[in-house]
Formats: C-alpha cells, structure tokens, sequence
C-alpha cells in the first residue's frame, strides 16, 4: 500500500474516520518505525483547539493502570445483551423473516461478545504476578 500523503514525521496511509471536530488516519511514523493512528483537527474548529487536544492527548497517556487491561475486558461484556437491539430490530422490520434473522444476528454478537470478554479476562487473570489475586480469594471466604 502506498502512502496517500506524507506530512514530515507521518505518512498517511489511509483515513479512519472523520467526525465534526477531527479527521482520524492511519498512519506510519517515520521516526520510530510503526503504524500509528493520528488525529487532527479540523480546520476552524474550536478556538482553543491545540489546547484541547493537547489535553486529550496528556489524558490517555496517563492510562497506564496495572488494571487497563481488566477495564478492557469489562467494557467488552458490555457487549453482552444488546437487549434494545432487539427492540430495535423488532420496530424496524415487519417481515418475520427479516426479524428473525436480526435476532439470530444479535444473539450470535452477544455470543461472541461474551466469549471474547471470558478469554481475554481470563488471560489477564493468568499473567497477574503471584499474589495479585489474594485480595480477591479473600473477599470471596
């Protein structure tokens, strides 16, 4: 894949994703040698718009919690139900064969939501140093 755009450190390899306030790209950094996703703001949003996304930028670094990787595997149970999905589905089609196919298709992501959340929190719980898990064994007694 050739880059699109090369903007000194960064070549631009193809767009994310662009919202109101920022244009998301995956890029490659040239300085350190890895596929990085860059964002930028948009052109006339914000006044303080280096300011906020300085900001912004200082927050997630700081998220170098030993417990990152648990609060990962959390929000992905929250994937688990998608109950108005069904809801949903069930407003948006009359053809019972369109709603079926729309329950079999949310059950299944829940399914694999589920699975994904057990493994990967599973493999985290495996990699804790020893004794990490003591305080846990001890609430449970």
């Amino acid at each position: 894949m050739s880059p699109v755009l090369e903007t000194g450190r960064y070549e631009i390899l193809e767009n994310l994703g662009c919202g109101a306030a920022c244009r998301v790209d995956k890029a490659r950094d040239t300085v350190i040698g890895r596929t990085v996703a860059l964002k930028t703001f948009l052109q006339g949003f914000g006044k303080n718009s280096e300011q906020q996304f300085l900001l912004e930028a200082q927050t997630v670094g700081r998220l170098s919690h030993t417990s990152i990787a648990q609060l990962y595997g959390v929000a992905l149970l929250t994937g688990v139900g998608f109950t108005m999905s069904l809801f949903i589905g069930t407003l948006a089609f009359e053809d019972e064969n369109l709603m079926s196919q729309v329950r079999v298709g949310v059950l299944a992501a829940s399914i694999l939501a589920g699975v994904v959340a057990s493994v990967v929190l599973s493999l985290i719980a495996r990699a804790a140093p020893a004794g990490a898990n003591d305080i846990a064994k001890a609430m449970q007694t």
